[in-house]
């Protein structure tokens, strides 16, 4: 008798799209992604904590001045 292997497919939490669970790459929280998903995502999240101090300063500016 013949056995049916049913594979669920998996999806990269980042894009949407089917990961291949041989090559993808597995996030901090244990979640599969692509690898260029996980890059473009880590580098936007190191870009905006660093922007974000920057513009917080820029508003405190703004706010005193307009007073």
């Amino acid at each position: 008798m013949e056995k049916f292997q049913f594979k669920k497919p998996h999806f990269c939490w980042i894009c949407g799209n089917t990961v291949d669970l041989e090559t993808c790459k597995v996030d901090e929280h244990g979640m599969a992604v692509h690898g260029d998903c996980y890059l473009l995502k880590v580098a936007l999240a190191s870009e905006s904590m660093v922007r974000k101090p920057a513009q917080r300063i820029q508003s405190r500016t703004v706010r005193f001045s307009a007073q």
